[in-house]
């Protein structure tokens, strides 16, 4: 079920060299809300999937996966405060074969386990297009 109390919203990053979304994850809630590490990209890593990426609706696939652990709390999480937000960018090309030219659609839909209500939480996000070949 989706948790209102967070947040994530998308945007494309402008950079010149690679394609890469801005994440900004934010806390709706009156209470701390603990986010696993893994689903922030902790280290600019790619861990869990959880973000689509469309073209002609076909999706794309990771060019590589990890193994990654059980996670434990707390030191696999990241505490947001009610009313802050976390924000970090992703380089998409280093997890995802990029074309060179055409339109992405990029959304985040990740599976968080709510420490607090001992329950996994949808955390989904806005959807944006990433126009390949004309960087701004």
């Amino acid at each position: 079920m989706e948790n209102k109390n967070i947040s994530v919203n998308l945007v494309e990053a402008k950079n010149l060299n690679a394609t890469s979304i801005h994440v900004t994850f934010k806390n709706n809630g009156s209470g701390a809300y603990f986010l696993d590490k893994k689903l922030a990209f902790a280290n600019n890593k790619y861990y869990v999937d959880c973000l689509v990426l469309t073209m002609d609706g076909v999706s794309f696939e990771r060019t590589k996966k990890f193994k990654v652990a059980e996670s434990k709390f707390p030191e696999d999480y990241v505490k947001i405060e009610p009313g802050t937000s976390l924000s970090v960018e992703l380089e998409l090309n280093k997890h995802f074969s990029i074309p060179n030219s055409g339109v992405i659609l990029v959304q985040y839909k990740g599976l968080n386990f709510n420490v607090e209500l001992n329950k996994l939480d949808d955390i989904l996000s806005n959807v944006i297009e990433i126009e390949l070949g004309s960087k701004k």
